[in-house]
């Protein structure tokens, strides 16, 4: 007869321990993200026209990166890749990124439905700027 309340010897949930679906990566989620870098560029823009002290484009362009860095600890990359936030053409694929992708993404690989439509609604976003953009000229 074995003992109920025995230690067992080893370990097997049954599921790999990284495709749990409560897993906690910290940081902070795609909404909060989005309002955080809608008020750095809303109040650094202002700033900068008023030639303030806090206008300087430098600052502004570093403060994205603590959210950046949080947003991508969230996601499941490594936080030091916000530091590309300087960088012209990648700073657009980590804030694509980090607008898009759920908490443990780059666990799963596989986008939930609202960051389905957040594809959506960029796709119509940029078509729409480039459209206004055309007809403005």
């Amino acid at each position: 007869m074995s003992n109920p309340y025995a230690t067992p010897n080893s370990f097997d949930s049954g599921q790999d321990p990284i495709s749990q679906p409560h897993q906690k990566f910290g940081g902070i989620g795609r909404l909060t993200f989005f309002g955080f870098m809608l008020g750095i560029a809303i109040t650094g823009s202002y700033l900068i026209k008023r030639g303030e002290f806090f206008g300087n484009p430098w600052f502004w362009l570093f403060a994205g990166i603590l959210p950046a860095y949080l947003r991508l600890k969230n996601i499941g990359m490594n936080p030091k890749l916000s530091f590309l936030l300087l960088a012209p053409i990648a700073n657009c694929l980590i804030i694509f990124r980090c607008l898009i992708a759920q908490e443990g993404y780059i666990h799963t690989q596989k986008l939930d439905r609202v960051g389905k439509m957040n594809i959506v609604l960029a796709i119509l976003g940029g078509a729409t700027v480039a459209i206004l953009l055309a007809n403005s000229y």
